[in-house]
């Protein structure tokens, strides 16, 4: 029974762990392709579906700009023709990606902006034409990318094909690209002697993803499709451990205890974690949250994930003798007992119930589940019976409380 409770606590506090969110602007100043509602269905569906981000949707280019984009982790385009964007808004939007935010471009996205060249840059090419709309054949060409993972080679897809004036296979990798034996090539437009389809780059210190397709229904609800999209996100929401704690309170932040339960919250977890090189046993492992216990023995606090995909994130944290956090109390006639996680294997610890001292009956680990203790106090005489506040104190020192119902 207590194993189940622990674990339900755990647990509901991952629940609550926040999406990423991901602005989808579908601001149309030239062409508006008839898909756009299904796109919106398609990627806020893939939102949930993978639990990695909420998909906000907006028309309103007041969103690009550097107060809203901080509340943001990518960026995605599907436009077209010269958005109203001011010369503060560009600005704000490349500062933003080059500082570690992530932009995403489908279709005539690159059909966008001609007249601002820094976008040209951003997003690595511009639209010279589409020669081709029909059924063709698409080449994986970089298939140890994550964002080709389990994509076949060649697929086969209609579409209405682009070629690009401006672009560098330098600067960006190509990860699709169209089989130049599936189409005319003499066909009246050809420009082009290569056709890329999808790309990566770097900006700065953000990851940039095109890909030209998404002109029809059928693309967006196209498997394959589908699976270039979730991979694709997974790539512009890069992994990152950013805080470590006490899974009981996450107090102190950024430090552990040897032995303590902790909770991990970053992006792209969901893996295998080392704590100081070593194993730790995980108990529930998220997107967004990893629950491990600590070895008994540490040494500097490195804290890594490693996830599904073969990507690793490191954090560093203090290495306490304690961290204690409760997660709960039980009481029975004359006693109280706390279930904790931190204590460290110390014994210096009392505690007040209502204000009054009271003697520790029992201070270790609990019974029965690995880094979780137990400490038993007894109710002192006379504590009137109601809600009373309980403090833990370590060598004399307020370490942790909590409220019970006596």
């Amino acid at each position: 029974m207590l194993r189940f409770v622990l674990l339900c606590l755990l647990l509901a506090v991952a629940a609550v762990a926040a999406d990423r969110r991901v602005l989808y602007v579908t601001t149309s100043a030239g062409y508006r392709h008839d898909c756009l509602p299904v796109s919106v269905d398609v990627l806020r569906s893939l939102g949930t579906r993978t639990g990695l981000f909420e998909l906000v949707h907006t028309e309103d280019l007041s969103a690009i700009s550097a107060q809203s984009l901080r509340g943001f982790d990518a960026v995605l385009f599907y436009t077209s023709g010269e958005l109203a964007l001011s010369d503060l808004q560009k600005q704000d939007l490349l500062a933003w990606v080059r500082a570690g935010g992530s932009f995403g471009g489908f279709h005539s996205a690159a059909d966008t902006l001609y007249s601002w060249a820094s976008y040209g840059d951003l997003i690595g090419a511009y639209f010279d034409g589409h020669p081709w709309t029909q059924e063709a054949r698409v080449l994986v060409t970089a298939p140890e990318h994550p964002v080709t993972a389990r994509l076949p080679s060649p697929w086969s897809l209609v579409e209405e094909y682009y070629q690009f004036r401006d672009f560098s296979p330098q600067r960006s990798q190509v990860l699709l690209a169209l089989d130049k034996t599936s189409v005319d090539l003499n066909a009246p437009g050809v420009k082009a002697t290569e056709f890329p389809l999808a790309w990566v780059h770097q900006y700065g210190s953000g990851r940039v993803f095109y890909t030209a397709f998404g002109h029809f229904d059928g693309t967006w609800t196209n498997p394959v499709f589908q699976r270039l999209l979730e991979n694709a996100v997974r790539y512009l929401l890069p992994m990152s451990v950013d805080a470590v704690g006490n899974a009981a309170t996450m107090q102190p932040l950024d430090a552990i205890a040897p032995g303590a339960l902790i909770s991990i919250y970053g992006r792209r977890l969901d893996g295998r974690v080392l704590i100081d090189g070593e194993p730790a046993f995980v108990l529930y492992s998220s997107n967004t949250q990893v629950n491990a216990r600590a070895p008994e023995r540490l040494g500097e606090g490195k804290v890594q994930v490693t996830n599904d995909m073969g990507e690793s994130a490191v954090r560093t944290v203090r290495v306490l003798d304690a961290t204690p956090g409760i997660f709960a109390a039980t009481t029975q006639p004359g006693v109280v007992t706390l279930w904790m996680t931190g204590l460290g294997g110390l014994s210096e610890f009392t505690a007040t119930v209502g204000g009054r001292d009271s003697h520790v009956l029992y201070v270790g680990p609990a019974p029965g589940f690995a880094g979780l203790d137990q400490m038993n106090l007894e109710i002192p005489a006379g504590t009137a019976s109601g809600v009373q506040r309980i403090d833990v104190l370590l060598r004399g020192r307020p370490a942790v409380g909590i409220s019970v119902a006596l």
